[in-house]
């Protein structure tokens, strides 16, 4: 059963963990560090480069291409709403 086949709730709380462990990746941190709530610039220190890194790393992760004109800052203001929009790109 994939994330999807489990609902909303289950499937976006599959894609806060894959967010998570992708930024833990990128950015050299320790993965239990990171929650849902965790703001990717104020609490993680992502800059412009990490978040460029970060956006190439998801894709590969999760095989979608992510539309990136489409992407603003307050869409990489936490965790959960970076997941909520990752999740709303891949339903595309």
């Amino acid at each position: 059963m994939s994330a999807s086949d489990t609902g909303p709730a289950l499937a976006n709380e599959a894609m806060i963990t894959s967010v998570s462990t992708v930024l833990a990746r990128v950015l050299l941190r320790d993965v239990h560090e990171i929650s849902a709530d965790t703001r990717l610039f104020e609490d993680l220190g992502l800059d412009s480069t990490g978040t460029l890194e970060l956006v190439i790393e998801l894709e590969n992760e999760l095989g979608i291409e992510l539309e990136v004109d489409f992407l603003d800052q307050e869409h990489f203001a936490s965790v959960r709403s970076l997941a909520d929009t990752l999740s709303a790109q891949a339903d595309r």
